[in-house]
């Protein structure tokens, strides 16, 4: 008897992850949509699931700072020569991605805890919920673009000769940053929500080809990383 309780709990359990796997290839699934849009300023640690953490939207602020610190570093520390090519870069859209997500989701948050615990007012809480969708667009393009560009840098671009502080920060310390919010993060992520970042990559490729038929990039640099 106990063995056939258990086999019948163990074909359960395969049948379960049958179907969640298969509803992660719905169609609709491409859409950013989500039944319960509070789970967007929830953290999967936190234990009370009704309410906004404290100790989380202090992470999300600060890496929304490190993000937008090193945003403007990239561009401030660049040559004057170069300051017109920094929209350019592969590197500088992530990074701007990723700055722009870190921020919705800190805004999405801070209103959040405000309308939660300090004013209880629900509906500027339910306000910045709206953000959902266009923040869950951005951390899924976030999320792949900033695994990629540090990849591809440190595995087939990189010199060891041209290595400083602020290389690191833009290749390397917006994938830490992103594997920590992924970390972090309550809601879901879905498998077709891969067209954002192949849609962002097409947009970059062809804008990338177009400027160097206009001879704007000379052969020996037209990967611009």
């Amino acid at each position: 008897m106990v063995v056939g309780v258990y086999i019948v709990s163990k074909q359960n359990k395969k049948a379960k992850m049958v179907v969640t796997w298969k509803d992660n290839f719905i169609l609709s699934n491409i859409w950013p949509t989500f039944g319960s849009p509070e789970i967007f300023v929830m953290s999967q640690w936190q234990r009370d699931k009704q309410t906004p953490s404290y100790l989380y939207v202090l992470l999300r602020v600060a890496i929304f700072l490190t993000f937008f610190t090193i945003w403007i570093l990239s561009y401030t520390m660049e040559s004057s020569s170069n300051k017109p090519k920094w929209p350019l870069y592969l590197t500088n859209w992530g990074l701007t991605v990723c700055t722009i997500q870190s921020f919705l989701s800190s805004l999405m948050l801070i209103c959040a805890i405000l309308g939660t615990n300090v004013l209880d007012n629900s509906e500027l809480t339910q306000s910045a919920l709206k953000a959902y969708k266009t923040y869950w667009i951005t951390n899924s393009m976030a999320t792949t673009i900033a695994f990629t560009i540090s990849f591809v840098y440190w595995t087939l671009i990189h010199q060891p000769e041209y290595w400083s502080i602020m290389n690191f920060m833009v290749h390397g310390m917006n994938a830490i940053l992103m594997i920590i919010d992924f970390c972090a993060v309550a809601h879901p992520v879905r498998f077709l929500h891969f067209v954002y970042p192949v849609g962002l990559a097409f947009v970059y490729v062809t804008m990338t080809a177009i400027f160097y038929a206009c001879g704007g990039m000379e052969t020996n640099s037209f990967i611009p990383y």
